[in-house]
């Protein structure tokens, strides 16, 4: 006998229920963080951005000895959430590549490294109900006239000047729900609506294909899915995982400081078939 598994892990980010009033009125200071790298430095938001820009450019340099690009110039974002250590939230680290290779290749490695990053000092910390998102937007400019090809300079897109204050995407039924509540009504949400819809493909069941499907999806400021990719798993898998993410639901957009915003998402779905 064969039973069919499948494993789902959901990863989102950030939540809050206030109004956009409220947040200009009452939360208008910015909670800000640092690194110990940057203790005794008057402007520490600019020492932050320059060491995430300098360190992000080390590592796209290594990895473009690995790969061959046609972009003159790379976009690197990142954004994060921290808990009341100074870790990263539970949640992940968003990131996003500009160049298709760069990130289906290497996405990990960027991830990795902000992952080991030390704990970070935080002022201004936001009270239970809100999470700031922190975000620098790095634009590279790449040498490509020379092997390996390199990055020469970068610039960022604006200015880093502290968290913003984020509510997440909310699931049809999750309304009016404190930040945890929501998170975990996400969550079970997520998980039933795969399990509801959820398929293995008769072609996958009947050659034993296997394996873990990492699905990456936008929600858009209009609570609408899109930008839905894949990666991982065989090419039959990875078709029923996107019909999956396309049947769910519009949701209430995230906002940031009360402004509809594009929310990145990672779904990893295992499917795995199990012999007795």
């Amino acid at each position: 006998m064969r039973i069919i598994l499948f494993i789902i892990g959901v990863f989102l980010s950030f939540h809050s229920t206030f109004s956009q009033n409220t947040l200009s009125e009452k939360y208008a200071l910015r909670e800000q963080i640092t690194l110990k790298d940057c203790d005794g430095v008057i402007d520490k938001n600019k020492c932050l951005s320059d060491l995430f820009g300098n360190a992000l450019a080390d590592i796209t340099n290594n990895e473009l000895r690995k790969l061959r690009i046609q972009d003159d110039t790379l976009r690197i974002s990142i954004g994060f959430s921290l808990n009341d250590r100074g870790r990263f939230d539970k949640y992940p680290i968003q990131i996003s590549i500009s160049n298709k290779i760069l990130s289906n290749e290497s996405y990990d490695v960027y991830e990795n490294f902000l992952n080991k990053l030390p704990r970070f000092d935080i002022a201004h910390r936001r009270p239970e109900g809100y999470r700031s998102l922190h975000e620098f937007d790095f634009i590279y400019k790449v040498n490509k006239e020379v092997t390996p090809q390199k990055v020469l300079s970068f610039d960022l897109e604006k200015d880093y000047s502290g968290g913003k204050i984020v509510m997440v995407p909310i699931f049809p039924g999750c309304e009016n729900l404190l930040y945890q509540e929501t998170i975990n009504c996400f969550t079970t949400n997520m998980k039933q609506h795969i399990s509801t819809n959820f398929k293995y493909p008769e072609e996958a069941y009947r050659n034993n294909i296997q394996g873990k499907v990492y699905i990456l999806f936008v929600i858009n400021e209009k609570g609408e899915i899109e930008n839905i990719r894949t990666k991982g798993a065989a090419d039959i898998l990875q078709i029923e995982a996107i019909r999956i993410i396309e049947l769910l639901p519009q949701f209430e957009p995230a906002l940031v400081d009360g402004i509809p915003t594009r929310i990145p998402f990672s779904i990893p779905i295992a499917f795995k078939l199990n012999k007795f």
